[in-house]
């Protein structure tokens, strides 16, 4: 949610003072067409050429295209046998991806949860949605899939970038980025605070004594030595939109219908095929 960085900043003034949806009538692709949904793809882990080594992968922020990093997700783990532990980093909802790659979550449930957050934080339902009902259904979310001992797992191959409220005056925030966690409640604290967008998320995060905010504020595209880039948006990212897609911007904060999240899903798995084909 990098993009959300001035109405954060304008509201953080304030702050320190004191199942089945109906279609919306402007889905995405109504407005802006994306290409059509790719073949469901069903890749045997392991099959065809594998590359010596796995990437370390940075995923960036950007809200509801979430759905893209879910397609790179997807690809890269296609790519190798089951079992294969995966070096990641991610700010802002890319944390969410980060961790479950990281982890080695099934990437399906993944899918699953993330097509009923889209209908939990849907305006059709509610009007202020997904405003003030993010940290409920995204916490709920970690908390049912993350399994005993994710905080030991993830050390050492998990990078989680937040933004570390500093002053009023000056540099508002700093870049901090955590690889390490003393429990399973503290590296979901984490994550949370890399998402942490005020209004959106109705409750702040508090990590080592600090307030800490969205973490795509200070970096949206954290450059890793040795990591590979992901970002819909980014012509700087490795994996990115290069061929033309269109992907409104607007889409992160208003986001369309299952076939819209559904195509950006194929569009990220192709544009990772697409780097592994160059790489």
């Amino acid at each position: 949610m990098g993009y959300l960085v001035n109405k954060s900043s304008r509201l953080l003034d304030s702050i320190s003072s004191t199942r089945k949806t109906p279609k919306r009538t402007y889905a995405i692709n109504s407005l802006f067409p994306l290409p059509p949904r790719s073949p469901t793809r069903r890749a045997d882990a392991g099959s065809g050429s594998v590359p010596r080594l796995p990437p370390s992968i940075t995923f960036s922020g950007c809200s509801w295209n979430l759905f893209y990093h879910l397609g790179v997700a997807k690809c890269v783990k296609s790519k190798y046998p089951n079992g294969t532990t995966f070096t990641c980093a991610g700010v802002s909802c890319g944390a969410l991806m980060a961790y479950a790659l990281a982890d080695g979550l099934d990437l399906g449930l993944m899918s699953d949860f993330m097509h009923e957050m889209l209908q939990d934080a849907s305006y059709r339902t509610n009007p202020m949605s997904p405003a003030g009902s993010m940290t409920k259904i995204v916490r709920g979310g970690l908390e049912k899939f993350m399994v005993e001992g994710a905080a030991v797992r993830c050390r050492g191959r998990l990078k989680v970038g937040v933004s570390e409220f500093k002053s009023l005056r000056g540099e508002r925030f700093i870049n901090k980025v955590w690889s390490e966690w003393g429990s399973d409640s503290e590296l979901v604290d984490c994550i949370m605070a890399s998402c942490y967008v005020p209004v959106y998320y109705e409750e702040p995060t508090i990590l080592d004594g600090k307030l800490c905010l969205d973490g795509g504020i200070t970096d949206n595209l954290p450059e890793i030595p040795g990591y590979v880039r992901v970002c819909p948006y980014s012509k700087e990212a490795e994996i990115g939109n290069r061929r033309g897609k269109a992907i409104p911007s607007w889409s992160a904060i208003l986001p369309g219908g299952k076939e819209d999240m559904e195509r950006l899903e194929g569009m990220g798995w192709e544009d990772a095929e697409a780097w592994f084909q160059n790489n």
